[in-house]
């Protein structure tokens, strides 16, 4: 059981702090030994922790023991996000991203761009024009961003 604990206890803290504030729509399931398993969304709400030799997690309403978990899943956000908007979609490449994003998909006009962190906190604006739809993302800080143009928003990894 302790061994198993050890394993366990790091790879849901990497798995926890990689979801961030708000996480639009991914889920956690956890399987149980006895086969069973259930699946619970992850809200900006939720919380999940080791007390004792148990897991919390605020969405189940009860500890689970961590001698009964077989397995924890986490959904996968995708590569690209897309959002649609109209008749174009918001696409955000390369994503995830360490140094600089451009943005597709925008419209043929000069726009601004509005760039916030999971915490609604505006972090980055810029203007840009059809011509040049790359913005430097360098000085972010690691995390999930949000990337709003007129009226279509979608997410990016910032690496």
């Amino acid at each position: 059981m302790k061994t198993s604990a050890r394993f366990l206890l790091p790879l849901l803290i990497i798995l926890i702090s990689s979801i961030g504030v708000d996480v639009f729509g991914q889920t956690i399931t956890i399987s149980l030994m006895d086969g069973t398993s259930n699946t619970y969304p992850l809200t900006s709400i939720s919380k999940i922790y080791f007390e004792g030799n148990n897991l919390i997690f605020n969405e189940a309403n009860m500890p689970i023991a961590l001698d009964q978990i077989r397995k924890i899943t986490f959904t996968a956000s995708s590569g690209i996000n897309i959002v649609n908007s109209g008749n174009t979609s918001l696409v955000i490449s390369p994503n995830p991203a360490s140094d600089a994003i451009k943005l597709f998909n925008l419209p043929n006009e000069t726009c601004t761009v509005y760039i916030f962190d999971l915490t609604g906190l505006l972090v980055l604006s810029c203007i840009l024009n059809p011509s040049n739809t790359s913005i430097n993302v360098n000085n972010l800080t690691k995390g999930i961003y949000l990337v709003k143009v007129m009226n279509s928003t979608a997410k990016f990894i910032k690496l």
